[in-house]
């Protein structure tokens, strides 16, 4: 006897075939331990830099731009975010999730002393100092710099 007659002939033992697959396939599915979404969260360096006094058309140009092409040439970027305001300057960086954070922040921390230097900052370490935020759990890394004409 083939399926085809066996289907025809006693349909009630293919209804409760398939209603057992069914149970089995459900019971089955909620034994799966999987995230539809893992929770990924990419490497940031956060670079702010405060200008006192300074208009946004005066920090775009001679701050956030400057510092903005120095780090875009970093190993691993996804992207580039810049931002001006009045008084302050923020550039941040993503990186590829592959990147090593600590070294793509002395990588970045190394630009910005490069960049104070060719902005006329003899001393670069008064120009910007790094250090560490933790925002939930993902690890954000920040230089802070503070601009000052003298």
């Amino acid at each position: 006897m083939t399926l085809t007659e066996l289907s025809i002939k006693r349909p009630t033992i293919i209804v409760v075939i398939f209603s057992a697959l069914a149970v089995l396939g459900l019971f089955s599915m909620s034994q799966l331990r999987y995230e539809l979404l893992p929770k990924i969260t990419p490497p940031f360096v956060t670079i702010t830099t405060v200008y006192p006094g300074a208009s946004p058309n005066e920090v775009q140009p001679s701050v956030t731009k400057v510092i903005e092409d120095a780090v875009s040439g970093l190993d691993k970027v996804s992207a580039v975010y810049a931002t001006s305001s009045e008084g302050v300057s923020f550039v941040s960086i993503e990186f590829q999730q592959e990147a090593d954070v600590n070294l793509a922040l002395q990588d970045a921390q190394r630009k910005v002393n490069e960049t104070a230097y060719l902005l006329g900052f003899s001393d670069p370490a008064a120009f910007s100092r790094a250090f560490k935020r933790w925002t939930g759990s993902s690890p954000r890394r920040v230089l802070a710099s503070n601009v000052e004409h003298g």
